[in-house]
């Protein structure tokens, strides 16, 4: 499966706290342009809405990128 965080339930309910400071990805990939659109405390289901793919949330939350919270 990769790097990705262990399988849990994400809730589109959770909010998004993130763990860095500037972006992490690599500028001028996909995943870069995914990742600046996180916002502190945007819910999961606003980061979806905004473009973030449930891969990315895994990915982030794996590489301590991002955390959730109730």
């Amino acid at each position: 499966m990769g790097n990705y965080a262990r399988a849990c339930l994400i809730s589109a309910r959770h909010r998004i706290r993130l763990m860095v400071e500037g972006n992490p990805k690599t500028p001028g990939t996909a995943c870069y342009g995914r990742f600046s659109k996180y916002r502190d405390g945007m819910s999961v289901s606003d980061a979806y809405d905004a473009g973030v793919r449930p891969e990315d949330i895994r990915w982030d939350l794996a590489h301590r990128f991002i955390e959730l919270h109730p």
